[in-house]
């Protein structure tokens, strides 16, 4: 009773809560207007120096609305705090379709005098010690004079000869007198840094410390070039500002307009909030601020949503200090020059539905050091998620985090990355302190990343361009990456550093240099408890890899779990997963590299992964040969005497080529390729060639022949090359599997060179089998070429909506998974299909088909084995199967027919050790395993 008693004593001596309170500001509103007054939208204030002046009496409920299609110039800082109950709200007002008011940080430039040709200058009061933006009508940035210009050759990166720490740098083709710029420096793929020229000496220049205290020096063949120099100025639009004179120069053909040019003022930000609670922003643009358009630090409970920054001049967002409960929603940040949103300390926060473009996209604009060109970064945070943005344009990475726990980034649209800078990803984290932060439970699921670009201007080799999609970088760990999208990166879709715990689980990967690649760090991220199951890893191209799998140690048998993993690459289904590992068993990084291709079966034999995994349900040819023509072009084609006119290579000298009469292939003599013991060489290959005379560019050719191997199986690559000068291919090479079961092949070549020479080539890897060749006959041909875009399709939806496909009338599809599709395609929202065209003009070598489901485990297991194996004919289509086990001469040693659909002992007893095939002949067409037999 006394408590109730006080508490009303209390509210009654404080007297009723103050209504809350909206006040106005327009572009012709007057600061003298009292505060009652501009409570009505008649009489408003109008700037922002007022709106500082006052906010101290503004409480929480308030609102302070900008009237739209005004333009507001200073910055506006928020010290006021609302409430839960009552937010403090800055927001816009007037007709809905009118443009959001404008808080801009720019101010126009009049009083131009003439600097000399095409040059003029206009002074800036305003600005301060640093200009980051000058903009043209319609906000339109201007370039930053810069030597050389980007559209020269390389995009304008001078080459640095000779250096001296990071103080000083040579360069040959430097020319002019450069102290007082700034040398903008590529030392890594991922650093652009920017020093100081102190003095310059001849082709050399004396440099000051970097910016951020950046500790990646110079390097001997990488790039530069100068910027903030007024001999910069060559082209128009191109500026240079005098923090001394404090004065914009400008490269125009005539005089600009008074106010027509506006430039970057001393004020570091557009909207700053330090420390406040429950404050929401709406509907405002925050335009041309010096460095970040939105600065907020420590500030709690802060919604901001169809807010537009654009054009900052470092970061469009800064979220720093310990923050919690920040919701960013339907934003578009755009046109920032280093990054589009930093976060730092937020926890529980949530990023949704905002569009970020434009950032980073101009060298030499953003800042030096790590974490720079970012999109959007996320460091030291907690409870994040980050849900259905949408980044487009990226200089270098384009979603990130760092060092946080609980983070969730799902329904993501990344495109169009590594623009300025490379060896980024589409979505990326990392995680190499020592030791390496736990980053517990981060989730990267249904996303949507395409197209890594690359930017190897100014790196020591042009030639390589790294760019991934989704980037687990060194020692990350705690990570499940599920259900994306990754497409068209020029290096790989989804890139494991050096992981451990990480799951890789129901992605799409296509059209990507390499699907998926793992790849070590460093001896204290060694790779450990991988789950890698139920991906699609596909790509129309026969050049792209489908998988490839590095470590440092020889461990690669027990990396974690890989199952049922799709490998699709229809027009060349042979040799897609990559290995290379160290031979030493003592420890990491220690031994030589062993690199191996593997088909798909071998992978699974050799270490035991992908239970239930599958090749490509359709393949095809890449030319249907129309017509042979003229004469046979290889003179001992049947070998019927001999293998006159035949020759070999053998790097490590161990290979070896002989007639063999015993009718192997079935027709009297063929050419016997085998190898006299193991080099204990990695890599080590053979190649036998006969020489065809002359061939022309303009031409098609075809070759038939027939082959099998001794045992299992073996790929043979079948080409064109020199034969004489650099003995280079003269035709992309195809590959073919050889079966202890003699097998007529055809192979069509297109010429990339003519040559009076040329050679007809068969190279096979180093190992215990041997390979038989017979009726080489190789002509003139007249070929149809497959097309690509007809046989495959890529589709994604990039939407939260389903999305409908309409397929061309009569064409009929399998999908990676086999499934079958006509006459249209429905995508869940943020999904994808790989659609095979099983009905195409005459290229389709073999479709399984539809509508089998994936084993449960492999076709045989246990493999290898010492006792009986059991063979898993589940998801074959229904009928009786013959089944046929060779050895490794290819005699017929077991022969049974079992039903489908179900799974059989198969007895081996009697079987010596070694290797064997087992080959099914059923509905689907015949398959073959491989049997070790211990």
């Amino acid at each position: 009773m006394k408590i109730g008693f006080l508490l009303l004593l209390a509210t009654l001596l404080s007297g009723p809560a103050a209504p809350a309170a909206t006040y106005y500001f327009a572009a012709n509103g007057n600061d003298a207007h009292s505060s009652a007054q501009a409570q009505n939208p008649a009489t408003p204030w109008q700037t922002l120096a007022k709106l500082n002046a006052v906010m101290g009496q503004l409480q929480a409920g308030d609102q302070v609305l900008f009237r739209r299609g005004d333009t507001f110039r200073g910055v506006l800082t928020i010290t006021r705090s609302g409430s839960a109950a009552a937010p403090l709200t800055f927001a816009a007002y007037g007709p809905a379709g009118d443009p959001a008011p404008v808080l801009s940080g720019s101010a126009p430039l009049s009083g131009w005098v003439g600097a000399g040709a095409n040059l003029w200058e206009a002074p800036c009061p305003s600005c301060g010690p640093a200009v980051t933006g000058v903009y043209g009508p319609g906000g339109r940035a201007l370039p930053l004079g810069r030597y050389p210009n980007a559209s020269a050759p390389g995009k304008g990166y001078l080459v640095i000869n000779s250096h001296v720490g990071s103080s000083r740098l040579t360069s040959a083709g430097l020319g002019g007198s450069w102290a007082g710029a700034t040398a903008v420096v590529r030392s890594e793929r991922w650093i652009l840094d920017r020093l100081p020229v102190t003095s310059q000496s001849g082709a050399t220049l004396m440099l000051g410390p970097p910016e951020n205290n950046s500790g990646y020096g110079l390097k001997d063949g990488w790039g530069f070039f100068l910027q903030s120099h007024p001999a910069t100025l060559d082209q128009a639009g191109e500026w240079y500002y005098d923090a001394t004179a404090r004065k914009i120069r400008l490269f125009a053909p005539a005089r600009p307009a008074d106010g027509a040019i506006e430039a970057t003022t001393a004020a570091p930000a557009g909207l700053v909030i330090r420390g406040q609670q429950y404050v929401t922003l709406e509907n405002l643009t925050l335009a041309h601020a010096l460095r970040f358009g939105l600065d907020a630090e420590s500030a709690s409970h802060l919604t901001v949503r169809g807010v537009t920054v654009r054009g900052a001049g470092e970061n469009g967002v800064r979220l720093n200090g310990v923050a919690s409960a920040v919701l960013f929603e339907n934003n578009l940040i755009k046109d920032a020059n280093n990054n589009g949103i930093s976060v730092s300390g937020c926890s529980d926060c949530t990023f949704r539905g905002n569009t970020l473009r434009n950032t980073g996209l101009v060298a030499g604009r953003g800042l030096g050091g790590d974490t720079q060109y970012f999109t959007f970064n996320v460091m030291g945070s907690n409870n994040l998620l980050l849900q259905g943005n949408t980044l487009d344009s990226c200089g270098y990475v384009g979603l990130s985090y760092y060092a946080s726990n609980n983070v969730t980034i799902e329904h993501n649209v990344v495109s169009n990355f590594d623009l300025t800078k490379d060896d980024g990803g589409g979505i990326y984290t990392w995680n190499g302190t020592s030791p390496p932060a736990n980053n517990l439970n981060a989730r990267i699921i249904n996303n949507v990343v395409i197209n890594a670009v690359g930017a190897p201007e100014g790196t020591d080799d042009p030639t390589y361009v790294p760019g991934h999609g989704i980037y687990l970088d060194d020692c990350s760990q705690n990570v499940e990456v599920a259900g994306n999208t990754v497409a068209y990166c020029r290096s790989s879709g989804i890139f494991l550093h050096g992981t451990n715990r990480v799951a890789v689980r129901g992605n799409t990967c296509f059209g990507n240099q390499q699907q998926l690649l793992l790849a070590p760090s460093s001896n204290r991220c060694l790779f450990s408890n991988l789950d890698i199951r139920d991906n699609v890893l596909a790509t129309s191209s026969a050049a792209d890899g489908v998988a490839r799998y590095e470590t440092s140690a020889n461990d690669l048998a027990t990396l974690g779990a890989f199952a049922n993993n799709h490998y699709v690459r229809p027009f060349n289904d042979l040799l897609k997963i990559g290995t290379q590992y160290r031979t030493a068993p003592s420890g990491p990084s220690t031994g030589a590299f062993v690199n191996t291709r593997y088909n798909l079966v071998d992978w699974q034999a050799a270490f035991g992964h992908d239970a239930g995994s599958r090749d490509s349900p359709v393949r095809f040819r890449a030319f249907r040969v129309d017509a042979r023509a003229g004469n046979g072009l290889v003179a001992n084609s049947q070998l019927t005497a001999g293998i006159g006119g035949w020759n070999f290579y053998s790097a490590a000298g161990n290979g070896r080529i002989s007639w063999d009469n015993a009718n192997r292939l079935g027709g009297g003599g063929s050419l016997r390729l085998s190898f006299a013991g193991a080099s204990g060489q990695a890599g080590q290959f053979m190649t036998t060639e006969t020489r065809m005379g002359p061939i022309q560019q303009a031409k098609r050719y075809a070759v038939r022949f027939r082959a099998a191997c001794a045992t299992g199986s073996k790929v043979v690559e079948v080409y064109l090359k020199r034969g004489a000068a650099n003995y280079a291919d003269l035709a992309p090479r195809t590959t073919v599997l050889l079966t202890p079961i003699p097998t007529d092949f055809e192979v069509a070549f297109v010429p990339t060179a003519d040559d009076p020479t040329a050679n007809l080539a068969f190279t096979v890897g180093e190992d215990a089998n041997q390979e038989w060749l017979d009726n080489v006959d190789l002509r003139e041909a007249t070929l149809t070429a497959a097309s690509v875009a007809d046989s495959v399709r890529f589709e994604y939806n990039a939407t939260a909506s389903p999305r409908t496909i309409a397929l061309p009338p009569g064409a009929r599809y399998l999908d990676a998974r086999n499934a079958a599709f006509s006459g249209s395609l429905t995508l869940a929202p943020y999904s994808s299909a790989v659609l095979l065209r099983v009905n195409g003009a005459g290229t389709v070598l073999a479709a399984r088909p539809a509508g089998l489901r994936a084993a449960a485990g492999p076709r045989l297991w246990p493999n290898p084995t010492a006792g009986p194996a059991t063979l898993d004919l589940r998801d074959l289509p229904a009928g009786a199967c013959r089944i046929a086990v060779l050895d490794a001469l290819g005699r017929v040693v077991r022969r049974l027919v079992l039903p489908a659909g179900r799974t059989h002992p198969l007895d081996l007893a009697g079987l010596p050790p070694g290797v064997f095939l087992v080959r099914i002949e059923g509905a689907a067409g015949p398959l073959v395993q491989r049997l070790v037999r211990e």
